[in-house]
C-alpha cells in the first residue's frame, strides 16, 4: 500500500484503474504491513508503444490466462485518424498512431475501456474511474491485479482535439 499511495501522490493528471478478476482470487504476499506484492512475471512489450496490451497480458498472466500479446492486439480496436494540425484520433474509442511508432510523433497508446472491453473477454473486468487509494488498495489486498493510467512525470501536458473536437489529454 506504501507504493501505491506514494504513486498515487506523484500521479499528476487523472486516475483510472482496471481490475481484473478470476473466480478465486490470489492471495498477495505481504511484503511489510503497508505492501504487498502479487505474483505478476514480467512481459516486455513487443512493439514500441504497446505497454497497455503488455500490461494487459502480464494482469491476466497473474490469473493463469496465457495470451498472446498478438492476440490482444488483434482485438484492439485501432483509430488511425492522421494526427494533423491540434487534431488526431481518439484514445477512448482505440489505439492512436502507430504501435510501432514513436510517441507523440506518430503514435501515442489507448485508454481503459477499450483495453477492460478485450480483459472482460477473459476475465471479470471493473473500471474505477478517479478511484481512491483506499479503493485501488482494496483490489490488491483480495489478490486483484489493477492497471492504472495517469500521468506521470515532468514533461509538458500535451493535447489535441479528435476530429468530433472531443478534447484529449496526454
Amino acid at each position: 500500500m506504501r507504493v501505491i499511495l506514494k504513486l498515487m501522490r506523484q500521479i499528476l493528471v487523472f486516475i483510472v484503474a482496471v481490475s481484473l478478476t478470476v473466480g478465486a482470487t490470489l492471495a498477495p504476499r505481504v511484503l511489510h504491513a503497508d505492501s504487498m506484492r502479487l505474483p505478476i512475471t514480467f512481459h516486455r512489450q513487443e512493439h514500441s508503444l504497446s505497454c497497455e496490451i503488455a500490461t494487459l497480458k502480464m494482469v491476466l498472466g497473474i490469473h493463469g490466462i496465457d495470451v498472446a500479446e498478438a492476440e490482444l492486439i488483434a482485438k484492439l480496436p485501432f483509430d488511425l485518424t492522421p494526427r494533423d494540425s491540434g487534431r488526431w484520433g481518439n484514445p477512448n474509442k482505440g489505439f492512436v498512431g502507430n504501435i510501432d511508432g514513436r510517441m507523440l510523433v506518430d503514435g501515442y497508446g489507448v485508454y481503459w475501456d477499450p483495453i477492460a472491453r478485450i480483459g472482460a473477454q477473459y476475465a471479470e473486468t471493473t473500471v474505477l474511474e478517479d478511484g481512491s487509494p483506499q479503493e485501488l488498495a482494496q483490489h490488491v489486498a483480495a489478490g486483484n491485479p489493477v492497471i492504472i493510467w495517469g500521468y506521470y512525470g515532468q514533461r509538458k501536458a500535451y493535447s489535441w482535439l479528435t476530429p468530433d473536437g472531443t478534447p484529449i489529454k496526454a
